[in-house]
């Protein structure tokens, strides 16, 4: 015998049948994130800060259903690995590793990037670093007001290296002759190793490094440091003044390192995995482990601190960017 449909229907509403199925697929969409593993494109080579703060977390979620896997896109000034991301399907199972270079500085100077930086939003700050004002250790200046005082003697016979035109580290230097009044003339590299090397060798006698990248050479007796750019002594260097104790009141500047995902990701999954983020980061190892790095983990770190940040600094560039009157092609 065939049963009719609403003979079938009314069979299975009294014995809950109905109400199971219909429910178990909402359940299942409501727990089902994530189901795979999610994978995190780094515009930055391995051993990279960016790189370094990611497999951090990588290992301290490595308890949770969350598993992150970390893919290196390098090159083309961070836009390669933007770009992917900012195409990727709105689902969280893609994210990029993001900085104040990929958020604030790029939209600002290049009059037109290879993807669209709206396809992206913000998810996470990871940490973020100080720049330091860094100088060979046998550089005959000890103090910032010593080499602002070569330099003004002198215009434009010592070299500043930056990680490349446009870079932050760029940037802060120019402030920096700015703000002093001073002429150095700059040599820019591609990325902050050869900077490390052409200030050991000579070629270039400063260099305002993120304090994360500089500190492995001031450890081993290679470079000094004059000024730090957070608005008080860091832990790390005790040592260092501020600019604002060297007479610049106005600098205060920082890296920083955060994640974002393809704009109209699902709200509920980007709850989630800024929870287990967030969870990450207060981990006390990990902890321990940023203050060897020179790193400072932010207090507040979910999508809205992250587009604080964002929206914070581009007030705190701008201002240097047109200065400058600074744009560039992307290609």
């Amino acid at each position: 015998m065939t049963l009719s449909r609403r003979t079938l229907l009314r069979s299975l509403a009294s014995t809950g049948a109905l109400g199971a199925a219909g429910a178990a697929p909402r359940a299942w969409a409501q727990d089902a994130f994530p189901a795979r593993p999610i994978k995190v494109v780094i515009p930055f080579p391995a051993g990279s800060v960016g790189d370094v703060l990611m497999r951090a977390v990588q290992v301290r979620t490595a308890d949770t259903p969350y598993n992150f896997v970390i893919d290196n896109k390098p090159g083309g000034n961070t836009f390669i690995a933007m770009g992917i991301v900012a195409n990727s399907p709105p689902d969280g199972y893609t994210m990029v590793g993001s900085t104040i270079s990929t958020d604030v500085i790029n939209p600002m100077i290049y009059n037109k990037l290879p993807y669209d930086p709206s396809g992206l939003v913000p998810l996470s700050l990871l940490g973020y670093s100080p720049y330091v004002v860094v100088v060979p250790a046998e550089f005959q200046a000890n103090t910032l007001a010593e080499l602002v005082a070569m330099a003004k003697a002198k215009p434009g016979s010592l070299n500043f290296g930056s990680a490349g035109i446009g870079n932050s580290t760029h940037l802060v230097t120019e402030k920096l002759m700015r703000d002093a009044g001073i002429k150095l003339t700059h040599v820019p590299f591609n990325g902050a190793q050869p900077v490390h090397q052409a200030l050991m060798r000579g070629d270039v006698q400063v260099y305002s490094d993120v304090l994360t990248s500089a500190l492995p050479h001031v450890r081993s007796g290679k470079f000094k440091l004059l000024a730090i750019t957070s608005d008080k002594r860091h832990p790390t260097v005790p040592n260092v003044p501020t600019m604002i104790e060297s007479g610049f009141p106005d600098f205060v500047l920082t890296a920083w390192y955060g994640l974002q995902v393809p704009r109209r990701t699902p709200q509920d999954v980007i709850d989630k995995l800024s929870k287990v983020l967030d969870k990450a980061m207060t981990d006390p190892s990990m902890l321990a482990e940023f203050d060897k790095r020179g790193m400072v983990i932010f207090p507040q770190s979910g999508p809205k601190a992250h587009a604080q940040m964002i929206a914070l600094d581009r007030e705190r560039w701008g201002s240097v960017i047109k200065s400058l009157n600074l744009k560039l092609e992307s290609s």
